[in-house]
């Protein structure tokens, strides 16, 4: 079983860092099992043989080592229990380095379990997607061939899939997966479908010239599915785990985390992702993926332990769009006959974007642009879509024959949705600053706090359109708080919050308040118009005070000529007149005496 050591062992381990960028060990072995290719991980490191601590050792570390040793697919990663004190390394692979030295690496010293790992040594599915699935190739004698797909059956692949470790055969077909450089085997297996190994089943001599180009078998074992739902694309996530069909356990579960389920059971894009009650009393797994991953085998799985939740994905079926940024953009693909087809941008317009971005549970289109995210390597499909708006999937719309030649390069739909409202800024007046809100299993639930970053608010602001992230607080939860709140886990990689993993979380309970930079762009434009129109007031008051003050006192204002200004009072010119009539009638008697005189 792949179980972690107890919090007991854990805490009987001392880490002394001893890694340095030379301190990497030189050789890697498989000690005290059934052979070279089984038993507890040792690396060879200054002149002597360490053992590597089993605490997080899973099949990706696992598959690191069997590749060196070129024994084949990995089966097991487990730990054993040790006592003793002892120096070793701890290792954390990504899964594509070519020997455990690239990995990384941390020397460990105190009492640690030992890690343990199983490979098949002569069997292998290589260029698939993940470990259970792939072009077949076998060792027989010390040297990898390639399976030639005549002869070889279903009751052959079941035992294939049992000896990897994986489920029961889903595909079987020739050059599913590429021819590869090997030669071809000269043996013919026989299986009874009940071996643990092919090379246990019987073989005869294979027929000269009967495996060409096109026959190499390729294989796909099933490793996880969706059961209790509508069909294969929709259900409750169980793996195929040790032998044994196993739910997955987890607190919160993302659609990116779904998007790799759907991906594996070529069921096109996850539209939905949620976690529920645990239904009996089921043993689970615990399975960490980031979005990036092809197959579940490629994720981080361990033993389940403790109360947690089932998990439920629902993907598209029929629709997903691929190579672009997220969930919610890229290339629009179709599948209507069991095969995918790419869909030619003649004569796809607004409405039949409208259906895709509904189906997929993404809002509304934002983009739509031929050959945007590349042309794929899928034929174009033969008909062109001719929907209303309002259906719910693009398959439900009608259809009509394409013209020929109307599809060549540059014509891929390539299309970008405005991704689903959920999430929401709430409390302070403004779409672009508040509290962090999130539309989570039918309804709207505050954020947990705990644990935020500056990336979360980023993911928060560039999802709402609200510019970059400015700043974020926390403060105290309100009273009467829900059982849970829904805790974003992000990586970092995603292009909004609903990408992340969502862990529920009780304890301790924290609000979020983010500031958006368009909150503060909108309330500097605010603050600007505000001082202009105060500025305008007071000019207004200015002015009008003046022309009071002039008015009370008499004043005006006469322009000369040369453009200089006379003040002239009032009532001096009102004297002034009085003078002038005053003198009028002083000389009127002057001028009647002269002409009684003249006269």
């Amino acid at each position: 079983m792949e179980l972690q050591p107890s919090a007991a062992a854990l805490a009987a381990v001392i880490l002394t860092l001893i890694y340095s960028p030379t301190a990497e060990p030189d050789d890697v072995r498989l000690v005290d099992g059934s052979g070279r290719c089984d038993g507890a991980v040792e690396v060879f490191y200054d002149g002597e043989w360490t053992r590597v601590n089993g605490h997080d050792w899973t099949r990706i570390e696992a598959a690191v080592v069997c590749r060196e040793l070129d024994c084949g697919s990995a089966v097991t990663a487990t730990w054993r229990n040790s006592e003793s004190e002892e120096s070793g390394f701890f290792v954390d692979c990504k899964g594509s380095e070519s020997v455990l030295s690239d990995c990384s690496l941390m020397g460990v010293s105190g009492s640690f379990p030992h890690a343990v790992s199983g490979c098949s040594d002569s069997v292998r599915l290589v260029d698939g997607a993940g470990r259970c699935s792939g072009r077949l190739e076998v060792k027989p004698h010390q040297s990898w061939t390639t399976v030639c797909e005549a002869g070889f059956d279903w009751q052959e692949a079941e035992v294939v899939c049992r000896e990897l470790g994986c489920g029961p055969p889903l595909i079987l077909q020739g050059a599913f997966f590429g021819e590869g450089k090997l030669p071809f085997g000269a043996k013919e297996f026989q299986c009874k479908g009940t071996e643990n190994h092919l090379l246990n089943c019987s073989t005869s001599d294979r027929e000269k010239n009967i495996y060409t180009s096109g026959k190499a078998v390729g294989l796909t074992c099933s490793e996880v599915r969706l059961v209790d739902g509508r069909g294969l694309c929709a259900g409750t996530v169980e793996v195929f785990h040790y032998g044994d069909w196993r739910r997955v356990r987890r607190a919160g579960w993302s659609r990116r985390e779904s998007a790799v389920v759907c991906r594996q059971l070529d069921c096109g894009s996850a539209v939905a992702a949620k976690a529920r009650e645990p239904e009996g009393d089921k043993q689970g797994v615990f399975t960490f993926c980031d979005g990036s991953e092809s197959a579940v085998s490629e994720c981080r799985i361990s033993n389940y332990s403790g109360p947690s939740a089932d998990v439920v994905s629902t993907c598209s079926e029929s629709v997903r769009l691929v190579d672009g940024a997220g969930l919610c953009s890229g290339r629009l693909e179709v599948n209507s006959h069991q095969s995918w087809t790419t869909v030619c941008e003649a004569g796809f317009d607004w409405q039949d974007a409208e259906v895709v971005c509904r189906e997929l549970d993404c809002g509304t289109p934002l983009t739509l642009q031929g050959a945007l995210f590349g042309e794929g390597k899928l034929p174009f499909g033969t008909k062109e879509f001719q929907c209303k708006g309002t259906e719910n999937r693009l398959l439900n719309c009608s259809t009509s024959d394409r013209e020929e030649n109307t599809c060549t390069g540059g014509k891929a739909v390539g299309l970008t949705c405005s991704g689903p409202d959920d999430v929401r800024l709430v409390e302070a007046g403004s779409r672009c600053a508040g509290t962090v809100e999130m539309f989570y299993s039918g309804e709207w639930r505050k954020v947990n706090g705990y644990d935020w970053s500056l990336n979360k608010t980023g993911l928060v602001c560039r999802q709402l359109g609200c510019g970059s992230a400015v700043a974020a607080t926390r403060r105290e939860p309100e009273k009467n708080l829900p059982e849970w709140d829904p805790q974003p886990d992000c990586k970092g990689s995603e292009t909004a919050l609903r990408e992340c993993s969502i862990d529920l979380m009780s304890y301790p309970r924290d609000r979020i308040s983010v500031i958006c930079s368009d909150s503060v762009s909108s309330t500097i434009i605010n603050i600007k118009l505000l001082v202009f129109f105060v500025m305008l007031f007071l000019m207004l008051i200015i002015c009008l005070s003046i022309f009071l003050i002039f008015k009370t006192r008499g004043c005006f204002f006469i322009r000369n000529t040369p453009g200089a200004v006379q003040k002239v009072s009032l009532q001096s010119r009102a004297e002034e007149q009085q003078n002038v009539e005053r003198e009028a009638q002083e000389k009127l008697p002057i001028e009647q005496v002269e002409q009684e005189l003249d006269s």
